[in-house]
């Protein structure tokens, strides 16, 4: 037992790990809200599992919501389109912030097609995984509610996370 403990903590020493841990509530009155810009390093094909990123946690609500939210990452190649069409009239802005990564966005009700894993319906039932995150249950880190996997073996980039309401066909 010792020495898988100093194992683990020898091992740790040779990666540099960082998070951003985000805490609150969210008035359903508002539209979008920004949590946090963070970095990934690039992926190693070589070491996948020592250099994905992961982003994870629970998302929950005391009352019943109306309205359909997401918890959305992106790279600064999408982000940046995203979060400034986020200024237009409300009616508008949900169509228009969606509009470029809908294309590439994968998502089990409309996009099958789609190669990106951009967003969580949130909120998710208390003591549950985020619908998003049934069909496929091992890839959300136990206890949580959802697990994004971040993997780019071409640079390191910067994602944005994000809560806003989106609308659906």
């Amino acid at each position: 037992m010792a020495i898988r403990k100093l194992f683990v903590l020898l091992s740790s020493l040779f990666y540099s790990t960082g998070a951003l841990h985000v805490s609150g509530r969210w008035h359903v009155n508002e539209f979008f809200n920004f949590l946090g810009k963070f970095g990934f390093e690039r992926t190693n094909d070589e070491d996948l599992h020592g250099t994905l990123g992961y982003i994870y946690g629970n998302v929950t609500s005391q009352q019943n919501v109306t309205g359909q939210m997401a918890l959305v990452v992106l790279d600064s190649e999408y982000f940046t389109e995203f979060f400034g069409n986020r200024l237009l009239q409300r009616a508008k802005a949900c169509s228009a912030m969606f509009d470029k990564i809908n294309a590439i966005m994968w998502d089990e009700g409309c996009n099958w097609a789609g190669y990106e894993d951009f967003l969580r319906r949130i909120p998710c039932r208390i003591n549950e995984l985020c619908q998003d995150e049934m069909n496929e249950p091992d890839n959300v880190i136990p206890g949580y509610q959802f697990t994004y996997h971040v993997r780019d073996t071409n640079q390191p980039r910067y994602a944005y996370c994000t809560i806003t309401f989106f609308a659906t066909d």
